[in-house]
């Protein structure tokens, strides 16, 4: 059911004028980066989906309708709310130095709270990078993404005190793209 939702979703985007392209599901994210020897080694993103398809996902999830997801239930479904956005790389880019950095997702899990659905997914890079520069962007406007509020950035590990991240537009290959993360060395900007 789940993955016809999303499958029809995406069709009825493609198949409309650009004009009238408007995202279907708006995530929140935070972001947790672990460094190691002042490079970026892994990341873990936290989406909080809209209320609208919190709801919709919770009655997915809730296959016998008794108001809570069991685990069974979580189970049972993830694989049909994972494999769309596992197709498109979790809407994920990453680059170390300019160039595309290769990662591996190691550990993808849905979160249910009183309000709200969200995915958790841990990334793990794999070789560690510094510059780097990560960004959420779905080009078909299936999901916006924009970070959290206040603490929607935190790091763990060690960071070169001539580097700092940067959150905001993207420059260079991400120019344009919002909700771009970015580690910068040496810039005295």
């Amino acid at each position: 059911m789940l993955r016809k939702f999303l499958m029809l979703a995406i069709l009825a985007l493609v198949a409309s004028p650009p004009v009238l392209a408007n995202p279907d599901v708006w995530v929140t994210t935070n972001w947790h980066i672990r460094m190691a020897d002042h490079s970026v080694a892994g990341l873990t993103l936290e989406w909080t989906f809209d209320p609208f398809a919190s709801s919709f996902l919770f009655t997915t999830f809730d296959t016998d309708g008794d108001g809570t997801v069991s685990s069974q239930e979580a189970q049972a479904k993830e694989e049909e709310l994972f494999a769309p956005i596992a197709e498109q790389d979790w809407y994920l880019t990453i680059l170390g130095n300019g160039e595309l950095v290769s990662w591996h997702l190691q550990h993808a899990e849905t979160v249910f709270d009183p309000d709200h659905f969200g995915l958790r997914l841990t990334i793990v890079l794999d070789d560690p990078q510094a510059p780097f520069s990560a960004r959420l962007r779905d080009d078909l406007l299936f999901f916006d993404f924009s970070f959290a509020d206040d603490g929607f950035l935190t790091v763990e590990g060690s960071v070169d005190p001539a580097c700092r991240f940067v959150a905001g537009a993207g420059e260079g290959v991400f120019e344009g793209y919002m909700s771009t993360i970015t580690l910068r060395c040496g810039d005295p900007s």
